[in-house]
């Protein structure tokens, strides 16, 4: 349940060009790696998806997912302070944010599957 959570996408915006398509596809296998519980993987993944697009709000809302389940809440917040940045309208990266930095067990249950994420 908690993984599902956590490994949901914020409803972002689809990738919109090549190197957003690329680093979407990595976060798919990074996605795949942590259901797995491949935490180190999927976190190896999403760097590699992170060079290719830093600017992409999907990477850094997974690996604020996956170092959350690797135990490292800091990193997560970290993560998720960078995809608020570059969505800063997105009310799942806000809700997200505000649960982890005062101390929640998880983020909410509402966040979309992976499928989802082209959708706002």
């Amino acid at each position: 349940a908690a993984l599902v959570r956590l490994t949901g996408s914020a409803r972002i915006d689809g990738p919109s060009n090549d190197a957003e398509r690329l680093a979407a596809l990595i976060a798919e296998r990074a996605s795949d790696a942590a259901r797995r519980g491949d935490y180190e993987r999927a976190m190896k993944e999403l760097d590699e998806a992170r060079r290719i697009a830093p600017e992409y709000p999907l990477v850094h809302q997974y690996r604020a997912n996956v170092a959350f389940l690797m135990g490292n809440r800091e990193l997560a917040i970290e993560a998720l302070e960078r995809a608020l940045e570059l969505d800063p309208d997105n009310a799942l990266f806000a809700k997200n944010l505000e649960h982890l930095k005062s101390g929640g067990a998880a983020p909410p249950a509402d966040a979309a599957p992976p499928s989802g994420a082209d959708d706002r």
